[in-house]
C-alpha cells in the first residue's frame, strides 16, 4: 500500500472510531437524562468538590492511563507476533488469542463510552464542565489508540508508524493528566 493510501485509511479510521464513540456517549447521555437521571445520580453519587492537587496526583492519573495504553499496545502486537511464532497447526490458538483481544478492546471502548454518557445524562452541564478541558484531549488519545489497534489488526501499519502513534497517544494522555489535575473548572 502506498503511504498516501495509508494516510487516507488512517484518517478515516480515527474519524470513524471517534464518531462512533461520541455517538454512543450521546445516546447514553440522552437516554439517561430522559429516562432515569435521578436513579443514576443516586447510584453514582458523584461529588463535585475541588481538592488540592499535587504533581503526584497528575502522575497518578497519567500512570493509570499508561496502564490502559499498555494493554492496548500488547493486544495490538499479539496478532502480528502470533502469526510469526505459531505454525499452521496453532491457528485455532491464534484466532482465540486475537479474538480475546478484540473482545476486551470492544468491551473497554463501549464501557468507557457508556459510562461517560450515563454521567453526562445524570449530571448534565455540571459533569460536562468537569470533563473540560481534559476530556476532549483524552477522547482524542483513546480514539487514536483504538485506530492504532484496528490498523495493527488489519496489518496496515508498519511497526514504526505504530510506535510513533503510541508515542503520540502517550503525549496526549500526559497533557490530559496535567489538564485534569490543574485545568479543571470545578
Amino acid at each position: 500500500m502506498s503511504s498516501q493510501v495509508l494516510k487516507m485509511v488512517w484518517r478515516r479510521d480515527v474519524g470513524l472510531v471517534a464518531r462512533g464513540l461520541l455517538l454512543m456517549t450521546a445516546v447514553a447521555a440522552v437516554t439517561t437524562g430522559l429516562l432515569f437521571a435521578h436513579q443514576a445520580r443516586a447510584l453514582l453519587a458523584v461529588h463535585f468538590t475541588r481538592i488540592p492537587v499535587t504533581a503526584g496526583d497528575a502522575a497518578s492519573i497519567w500512570l493509570h492511563n499508561l496502564r490502559s495504553e499498555l494493554g492496548v499496545a500488547v493486544f495490538a502486537v499479539v496478532d502480528p507476533v502470533s502469526s510469526r511464532l505459531l505454525d499452521g497447526d496453532s491457528r485455532v490458538w491464534r484466532r482465540l488469542l486475537v479474538g480475546f483481544g478484540d473482545v476486551v478492546m470492544t468491551c473497554w471502548a463501549v464501557g468507557s463510552s457508556l459510562i461517560a454518557g450515563v454521567l453526562l445524562g445524570a449530571y448534565g452541564m455540571r459533569k460536562l464542565a468537569a470533563f473540560l478541558p481534559d476530556g476532549p484531549v483524552e477522547v482524542t488519545a483513546w480514539a487514536l489508540l483504538l485506530a492504532l489497534y484496528i490498523n495493527a489488526r488489519r496489518g496496515h501499519d508498519e511497526w514504526r508508524q505504530t510506535v510513533w502513534g503510541l508515542v503520540s497517544v502517550e503525549v496526549l494522555l500526559a497533557l490530559a493528566a496535567i489538564l485534569e489535575a490543574w485545568g479543571s473548572g470545578l
